[in-house]
């Protein structure tokens, strides 16, 4: 059987174009079941296809996958730890933000990881040197777009939030798409 999807889009930007800091969440509509990774298998495309997000990590991974990379647990700081159960037409959506101090290239600063139903979403650097931070990334090979925003292969989205803090996100675009469409149908 062939079943046809079709999803409206999301703008959550700000007015000069920014995505917003805060985790979104969202996913469904139609007869179409795009599950939130975590869901039982069969049910969602292949959370094995990560995408590279902040130096050493990638989209998907669990955090038992990624615990040796992590400070020990009384040094996190919890940001959200939500969980909404699964009902009628939705599978279940937790998320865990936490944040705890990193240095990439020479550069301290807060990093924080969203996990969606365990798997990581999202990460973003708060770099006290921001500039600075950014000028190591562009010398990296990170080409950032008038607008703040770069891509990285396969399929991640960075960008440079000027807000205040200041801070560096990237995002697999697929589980940020997989996301929104579950906030859109479920919310």
């Amino acid at each position: 059987m062939v079943v046809a999807c079709s999803f409206e889009e999301v703008d959550l930007r700000d007015e000069r174009g920014l995505q917003p800091h805060v985790p979104v969440h969202l996913l469904l509509r139609d007869p179409c079941l795009i599950a939130l990774p975590g869901a039982p298998e069969g049910s969602r495309k292949d959370s094995r296809d990560p995408s590279p997000l902040f130096k050493g990590f990638e989209s998907y991974r669990t955090l038992d996958e990624l615990k040796a990379q992590l400070p020990r647990r009384s040094r996190w700081v919890i940001v959200a730890d939500s969980k909404i159960p699964a009902r009628k037409d939705c599978l279940r959506f937790d998320e865990l933000t936490f944040a705890f101090p990193a240095t990439d290239m020479g550069y301290d600063g807060r990093l924080q990881l969203t996990f969606i139903n365990e798997r990581l979403k999202w990460t973003s650097l708060t770099p006290a040197d921001f500039p600075g931070f950014v000028e190591a990334l562009r010398r990296t090979g990170v080409v950032f777009q008038s607008d703040g925003r770069a891509v990285i292969r396969p399929r991640t989205s960075v960008w440079l939030w000027d807000g205040e803090p200041r801070f560096v996100g990237w995002a697999d675009q697929r589980f940020e798409d997989e996301t929104k469409a579950w906030v859109y149908s479920c919310s």
